[in-house]
């Protein structure tokens, strides 16, 4: 499980071109480092006293990139009625 979110700058205000990708076990976010190449490198926090303690501070157009691969991989469809 993923949380998005927003990510701040130093001095505390909203960076709009930044984003928090947070979970709560380590392991979900380096499989996600591992399945999309974009997210690779991108810089992992642990913070102890969070509830979402992982989190890759990620550009939002590298975010963005990995989504738009993802909904490329869909490949089901609802049942006909």
């Amino acid at each position: 499980m993923y949380s998005i979110a927003s990510a701040r700058k130093r001095d505390g205000s909203i960076d709009k071109d930044t984003v928090m990708v947070r979970a709560r076990c380590v392991e979900h976010l380096r499989n996600f480092q591992g399945r999309f190449s974009a997210l690779a490198d991108a810089e992992m926090l642990t913070l102890p006293e969070r509830d979402y303690r992982y989190r890759l501070i990620v550009p939002k157009r590298v975010w963005a990139s990995a989504l738009a691969e993802m909904a490329e991989e869909q490949k089901w469809a609802l049942p006909a009625i």
